[in-house]
């Protein structure tokens, strides 16, 4: 369970389009005290880049003096701006209700175009572990050859590369994940 929700647990699907995540999004919904959101446009990254950012300025700029160019850096407070961000997303992007135990969302933008590398991906993903402590994450992936002919991807013109890509950085991130933090 989170310590900072001791009666809620939390869980993200982390994948790409056409992969199947609305019906498994679905399906996880059709569970009572569950309550699975949908996609958010990556919404966290901006988050991720705001704590990050904090934290590097208190961390490099610790001055209190007020004719300094980092004047007031000293005071910033990144684990307590994180905790305020967790509120803020529990409250406003996640809305559970009173009885929800399992509280999440989708997101479909994991391939290739979104993330650099499979390191700037787990990076994000571990962003999200301390936003939501304990978070499960479910990495759904689809054979690229199939999810090629589906939807959009048929409009792209290297699809089945970029899911190839993709399908290996969600792997290599999902090792990297049970390694920090454990099976």
């Amino acid at each position: 369970m989170s310590t900072a929700e001791p009666d809620r647990e939390f869980l993200t699907i982390v994948t790409f389009g056409r992969s199947g995540s609305t019906a498994l999004q679905a399906a996880l919904n059709a569970h009572p005290h569950t309550i699975i959101r949908g996609e958010n446009y990556n919404a966290l990254r901006g988050l991720h880049a705001y704590v990050d950012a904090v934290a590097a300025a208190a961390d490099r700029h610790n001055s209190g003096k007020p004719h300094h160019p980092w004047f007031g850096t000293a005071r910033l407070d990144a684990p307590a701006v994180l905790a305020d961000q967790r509120r803020h997303v529990i409250a406003h992007l996640l809305r559970p209700k009173a009885d929800t135990r399992w509280l999440g969302f989708k997101e479909v933008r994991y391939e290739i175009g979104h993330f650099a590398d499979a390191d700037v991906m787990t990076d994000y993903l571990l962003f999200i572990n301390a936003l939501l402590p304990g978070v499960r994450y479910v990495i759904n992936v689809r054979d690229p050859q199939a999810a090629a002919r589906s939807g959009w991807w048929r409009e792209h013109p290297d699809a089945v590369t970029a899911l190839e890509r993709s399908v290996e950085h969600l792997r290599e991130a999902a090792g990297t994940l049970a390694d920090v933090l454990g099976p």
